[in-house]
């Protein structure tokens, strides 16, 4: 499984590269979307955890270029906000609050694979 998490936050990424560093996916970082739509220019996903407050391009912003650009996968919003419904609203795939990330991470991205 391939993970792409965009997140202006280092912390983010060492946390869920912790978490997820027993369960044989691969996981790419991206510090600002800029960067995000490169990699995702030359890489192919199964899952995207996106950060939604980040500088210049937020995630609502990604998230739409993405699908324009044809993405498909699960875009996960990624973020300390708890109103999961909003996210789902705007299309996200679905909504994961920062604050579970160390007990149910690994389950929920699962899930979200099996349906690819």
């Amino acid at each position: 499984m391939r993970i792409l998490l965009i997140d202006d936050s280092p912390d983010s990424h060492r946390i869920v590269g912790a978490v997820l560093c027993d369960t044989g996916a691969s996981i790419d970082s991206a510090y600002s979307g800029k960067e995000a739509l490169e990699n995702v220019a030359k890489e192919n996903y199964d899952l995207i955890l996106l950060d939604i407050q980040m500088p210049v391009l937020d995630g609502y912003q990604v998230k739409s270029v993405l699908r324009n650009h044809g993405v498909l996968c699960p875009i996960i919003a990624f973020t300390d906000r708890e109103n999961g419904k909003k996210f789902q609203s705007v299309s996200f795939t679905d909504f994961f609050p920062k604050s579970q990330i160390m007990d149910s991470l690994v389950t929920f991205l699962a899930a979200h694979c099996t349906r690819v």
